[in-house]
């Protein structure tokens, strides 16, 4: 792999203190869920579109910003 360009990237909740939107939301533990703690996509259960762009966008060129509402 001598030469490969890594990059990585993070998907998480964000954080309101610092005023950094995430991708991601941690719903109330639900019977929807099993009573278990998940995260989902911000803009609904299995709406994958805003993360599929920013993957997109970062594999493209990287340093993508996430908009305060989706």
């Amino acid at each position: 792999m001598k030469g490969a360009k890594i990059q990585s990237a993070v998907l998480d909740y964000g954080d309101e203190e610092k005023n950094r939107p995430g991708l991601l939301m941690n719903p109330p533990i639900s019977k929807d869920y099993n009573g278990t703690w998940v995260l989902i996509p911000r803009i609904g259960n299995d709406n994958f579109s805003e993360i599929q762009k920013y993957i997109s966008c970062e594999l493209k060129t990287s340093n993508c910003q996430i908009s305060k509402t989706p």
